[in-house]
């Protein structure tokens, strides 16, 4: 008997054995007990039934073994079936298990000795359901590896084109929760291959809508971004095949955001040529979009029109309501379907707070609330909610506070190096630079070459690299990283300012700081802590040309700033800097 055990696995219940074997199971199962090879447990995962285990995992593999391999699927099967029926309604609660068994006993090992074509028939199509619904649960707990796994299991038993594109979708969805992008890609585009040739049209438009939303919204999900001509390709295919509102909404937010993927736009900008799109007209497509969403109260479309909006208008140098959108989303991230979307709702206003307000008080308590949403998520999405926390604890000069969050970001960034991603990237390199700062290069430099060598992809490096590259003594590397940066009118502008203000002193390029500072003071409404950066460059400035008079108010105007801010840090640096050099400020 103990062989017809082995199906249900390590542990089992008597009642689906009772079925096969009838009475003399209760005093077969006394006599194993007695010999040592299997016991009752205290406790019973199914409620109302006794439940036993195998001692040893090597009894339960060999009574496997000698069952033979058709009365294996039967077996299987039959287990199934009494779960099944048990569960009732709540099938849910045991989904992986049933998708075990019914999986096991159509696609197993010489399962198709077991059934004629007819008796199988249903034993698969249970399984695939089954497989499908387990996969989703496993990613709605956030358990991707385990969702890909069903749903690549899916894919395997599908039968027809109708399975076989509801799994691939699927294995889609997971490995987009997942920040897998390349993965989720490949598995969205052999779905649209289905629909493109069942002539599916809505199916068509809405995967051509995923593939667009995920490869403009997240191009740091993939090992290297997004050209965005593809991307244009899918917009124009799904825009031509649906007649669905919400379809052609989530179309024209892709549309907005595929900017960035143009060359010299946002830091993912790989592309070959400049946006041939002028970004108001990306922008009227997205606000399109966010009425349709308001007027249909479709809260995840509002979350994306306004995160698209948000990254819009930063890149329009429309810095307060850029700020004014994130600010205004809070209210709503309850509404937000999963706690990915919230915690990127809640970082995205704990960023525009820090950066564009400059309330670093009020942007660490969201930040870390950012945080609490990303945990128990996936590598990616934790990243997204330590770096916030760090940057925000660096400006309060709060650096005490940093290693316990900084070794989540590196134990998330083992797992997950997606470098592509500014959030994950800069992560390792902010750590790097509160050490270059406190005297440990050491530990400066292993945090970097996490990162990697900034002039192996000298576009692609950030202002964050720049400012470390100053730190460790380079700032001729400072200024390869953020030259140019500066006035391309982007997001990232105010953030290389910063750092090519820092690297020019460095230098003591005198000219070129003359000439950057009131560039980058037109820039400070995209970084608050930037104007008393220009306040301080003018005192150096000032100084080394011999006007001590100038040179002090610029830096009592420094100081009082960064104060002002709470930007402790910056102050502590300009204090250091006049104690280092009392001339400065003579």
């Amino acid at each position: 008997m103990a062989q017809h055990r082995k199906p249900i696995g390590r542990l089992f219940w008597p009642d689906p054995l009772q079925r096969t074997l009838g009475d003399e199971v209760p005093p077969a199962l006394l006599s194993l007990e007695r010999r040592g090879l299997i016991t009752a447990t205290p406790t019973s995962s199914l409620a109302n039934h006794s439940e036993y285990a195998f001692k040893h995992a090597l009894v339960r593999d060999v009574a496997y073994s000698s069952l033979p391999k058709v009365r294996r699927a039967r077996a299987h099967a039959e287990i199934a079936a009494w779960i099944e029926e048990l569960a009732g309604g709540r099938t849910d609660e045991f989904g992986e298990l049933l998708a075990f068994h019914y999986t096991t006993a159509a696609a197993g090992e010489d399962a198709d000795l077991a059934w004629s074509e007819a008796e199988r028939k249903p034993i698969r199509e249970k399984a695939f359901t089954h497989l499908v619904a387990a996969g989703v649960q496993a990613r709605r707990r956030f358990a991707i590896p385990r969702s890909i796994e069903l749903h690549q299991q899916a894919v395997a038993v599908a039968a027809g084109d109708e399975e076989r594109f509801r799994a691939l979708v699927e294995l889609g969805d997971d490995n987009r929760s997942g920040y897998h992008g390349d993965s989720a890609r490949a598995a969205y585009l052999e779905a649209l291959e289905i629909a493109r040739r069942t002539d599916r049209s809505e199916d068509r438009a809405r995967l051509c809508a995923k593939l667009a939303e995920m490869m403009s919204g997240s191009p740091g999900a993939f090992k290297h971004s997004p050209d965005p001509e593809p991307v244009d390709e899918l917009i124009a295919e799904g825009l031509a095949h649906t007649a669905d509102g919400e379809t052609r909404a989530r179309l024209e937010v892709a549309f907005g955001r595929a900017s960035r993927l143009y060359s010299g736009s946002e830091p993912f900008g790989q592309g070959t040529k400049p946006d041939p799109v002028p970004l108001e007209q990306r922008i009227a497509a997205v606000e399109r979009a966010r009425a349709f969403g308001e007027s249909r109260d479709v809260p995840e479309l509002h979350w994306i029109t306004n995160s698209a909006l948000g990254l819009l208008y930063g890149m329009a140098g429309r810095y307060s309501d850029s700020l004014e959108l994130a600010v205004r989303e809070l209210p709503l991230v309850e509404q937000l379907g999963s706690r990915l979307e919230q915690g990127d709702a809640v970082r995205r206003a704990a960023i525009a707070v820090m950066d564009i307000g400059g309330r670093y008080e009020e942007a660490l308590v969201l930040a870390r609330r950012s945080l609490q949403l990303s945990l128990d998520t996936n590598p990616h999405q934790i990243m997204h909610g330590t770096f916030p926390v760090i940057a925000a604890l660096f400006e309060l000069d709060r650096w005490e506070e940093i290693p316990p969050v900084l070794a989540l970001h590196v134990q998330a960034f083992a797992q997950d190096p997606a470098i592509e991603c500014d959030f994950v990237r800069d992560g390792p390199i902010l750590g790097a630079v509160v050490a270059a700062r406190s005297g440990d290069p050491g530990r400066a430099r292993e945090l970097a070459n996490l990162v990697g060598d900034p002039d192996a992809d000298i576009d692609r490096a950030t202002a964050w690299q720049a400012r470390l590259a100053v730190a460790m003594g380079d700032p001729e590397l400072a200024r390869r990283i953020s030259n140019g940066k500066v006035l391309e009118g982007r997001s990232y502008g105010p953030g290389h300012a910063r750092s090519m203000l820092e690297a020019l002193i460095a230098i003591q390029a005198w000219d070129e700081l003359e000439a950057l500072i009131p560039q980058a003071r037109r820039l400070t409404g995209g970084l608050a802590v930037l104007g008393p950066c220009c306040d301080r460059a003018e005192g150096v400035l000032a100084a080394a040309r011999g006007d001590r008079t100038a040179a002090s108010a610029a830096f009592e105007r420094a100081i009082t700033g960064f104060e002002s801010l709470h930007a402790l840090a910056e102050a502590a640096a300009t204090r250091k800097m006049l104690e280092l050099d009392p001339q400065l400020s003579r």
